[in-house]
């Protein structure tokens, strides 16, 4: 576009039931998609029927006082739009301007002034009886905007939503899973729940041997009482417990004798359940940590330069998913106010979870012959 051609698009609405602008919530913008495109080369020309552009009659009466005016039909529109030179001419001198109805912006955000509201009469081709309908009056050029729902009133547009597919000249599509097994399309979510049942039900295991915590001989064991929890919280505390005992994550301890007892920490979430921690403050200090390096951003960014398509693992629980031998499972001993319970999977609060969880979980990403 040329520095003389101070033509401006509007491409954005939103629904405003306040005169505060700042009110508005991003849901209720609306689009407008008026774009305007001007063919560089000189030698090509944009019909009118391209433009979706027809001759309408406007008038501020439902008789006389008929303007025939050029206006666009966007079936992307939302609203309805006439610029102010077409308003001066319909209402002159007179001020017929109503609040605006709604929050006009241009493409990239810009605010474009809404001077406001009025109402119109207009006949097309299809309606001989003019139909009032509501515009927006804006200080800009550009043709009247007939937007979606209005133009469809007026039989000005008409949208056919049934569309049949054939299957003619199209090679059928085939989904095979890395073990060469064919699935049929498209994919549902139903399907794959049922035919990877044993991956969507209960806490996963990483295969191999349990982990052994190597603990220095000469620490001298701590056994602490059940840490205090609000009563308020003790329903949702039991049933973690036998949520976790269920899965068989953790295992009561009875009549046995345990040196090393922990402390537990029980967060409360959002969502009313809560979150068990084990506190191995001393624990910790007499465990020997193997630290594994945990990669970064900027590790990770160089392999994917160029990459198209990504897949998020969500590794919910995931340092559940490793199981202890049982004389780790052993130190890791708590109380509660029920009684002593031990975990039979790496618990969250050791010193050596993040590490050991990391070397798990890169150890299975190598196996696999794909980029990770």
């Amino acid at each position: 576009m040329s520095g003389k051609e101070r033509k401006q698009a509007i491409n954005q609405v939103a629904t405003d039931s306040v005169t505060n602008p700042n009110e508005i919530s991003d849901s209720e913008y609306l689009f407008m998609g008026l774009i305007q495109a001007t063919p560089t080369n000189s030698s090509v020309n944009i019909s009118s029927k391209e433009k979706a552009l027809l001759n309408i009659k406007v008038s501020a009466k439902e008789k006389g006082g008929q303007k025939s005016v050029l206006c666009k039909i966007d079936s992307g529109a939302e609203t309805n739009i006439v610029p102010k030179p077409l308003y001066d001419k319909l209402y002159p001198n007179k001020n017929k301007l109503m609040k605006p109805t709604v929050i006009l912006t241009a493409y990239g955000g810009t605010e474009i002034p809404n001077l406001g509201s009025c109402k119109v009469y207009v006949q097309g081709p299809h309606n001989p009886t003019p139909r009032q309908i509501t515009v927006e009056v804006v200080d800009v050029d550009g043709p009247v905007v007939i937007g979606n729902a209005t133009a469809q009133e007026l039989n000005l547009l008409r949208l056919n939503w049934p569309v049949t597919a054939t299957n003619e000249h199209h090679p059928t599509v085939k989904i095979f899973d890395v073990n060469g097994k064919g699935h049929p399309t498209p994919l549902t979510k139903e399907y794959l729940l049922k035919e990877y049942k044993d991956v969507f039900t209960g806490i996963g295991l990483f295969p191999g041997q349990p982990y052994h915590i190597e603990i220095d001989k000469n620490a001298s064991p701590v056994q602490y009482p059940p840490r205090q929890v609000p009563i308020h919280l003790h329903p949702a505390y039991k049933k973690e417990l036998e949520r976790v005992k269920e899965l068989g994550i953790i295992t009561e301890v009875k009549n046995e004798y345990t040196p090393w007892v922990n402390s537990t920490v029980v967060t409360p979430k959002a969502d009313g359940s809560i979150r068990l921690c084990l506190d191995p403050r001393d624990l910790n200090k007499a465990i020997h940590r193997n630290p594994y390096y945990t990669r970064t951003v900027d590790d990770v960014l160089p392999k994917v330069n160029g990459a198209t398509y990504f897949s998020i693992l969500d590794a919910r629980s995931g340092y559940w998913q490793e199981s202890l031998d049982n004389e780790s499972s052993k130190l890791c001993t708590f109380s509660t106010p029920w009684g002593k319970y031990q975990w039979n999977r790496i618990p969250f609060g050791l010193n050596c979870s993040g590490d050991i969880f990391q070397e798990l979980k890169r150890w299975i990403q190598r196996s696999h012959k794909y980029k990770v």
